[in-house]
């Protein structure tokens, strides 16, 4: 990345930095305040995925309660998104009891999740929906992208503000909401005004219609 953005500035080339890049910095930056929840549910996910023994367990409890055979997932630093795959999982496995009787039952010695953490985990997968669907939207390799970014940006606001003035979201959460609006507000502040982007939507017809929030551009 800085040596891209080095060889942009040497050459004197307009550089529109990586929207993708950009929104994962975001949201793992704002992951960091519900990192204890994280990092106890990571303990949980790497020792299954070290266990055999463990992972055998697991599918036989599923196969008793009759539940589908499903595999926990484990995240990777450099992408937020499989975070977000992690904890989805988990909620998951977590909902139909088969992941909390085996650690109950065989491995106590494992912090396990309450019902406190699964509603929590089960609202921050909901905040954070939008962004992974975004996030996934900007790494299509088959289809045209920076046309989608006023539009994606201002989609992933939305979401915040929604999500903050939902009665039954939690404070943790609702404060997550707020933190990535701002920073989204602050990251994103005046795009509308960039004029490379700006023409690259209003050249999409697919986006130019819902990209822009006044009529100076039509």
């Amino acid at each position: 990345m800085r040596n891209i953005v080095a060889a942009v500035r040497i050459t004197g080339w307009k550089h529109i930095p990586c929207f993708a890049h950009i929104l994962n910095l975001i949201v793992q930056y704002r992951l960091v305040s519900v990192k204890d929840l994280v990092n106890r549910v990571k303990v949980i996910v790497e020792f299954f995925r070290r266990s055999t023994q463990a992972t055998a367990k697991l599918k036989a409890m599923q196969a008793q309660l009759g539940e589908a055979s499903l595999n926990l997932k484990q995240d990777m630093v450099t992408r937020w998104n499989s975070t977000y795959d992690m904890l989805k999982r988990i909620i998951i496995l977590l909902v139909k009891n088969s992941l909390m009787s085996v650690v109950a039952i065989n491995y106590p010695q494992l912090n396990n999740i309450t019902n406190e953490d699964i509603t929590l985990i089960d609202e921050i997968c909901d905040l954070f929906k939008v962004f992974k669907d975004c996030t996934e939207e900007m790494n299509s390799e088959k289809q045209v992208t920076l046309s989608k970014v006023i539009l994606l940006q201002h989609a992933m606001k939305n979401w915040c503000t929604r999500v903050q003035n939902k009665a039954e979201t939690k404070d943790e959460v609702r404060t997550m909401a707020e933190r990535l609006l701002e920073t989204l507000n602050n990251k994103f502040r005046n795009i509308q005004d960039n004029q490379i982007i700006a023409q690259a939507t209003f050249s999409d017809p697919t986006c130019k219609k819902q990209g822009f929030s006044d009529d100076r551009f039509f």
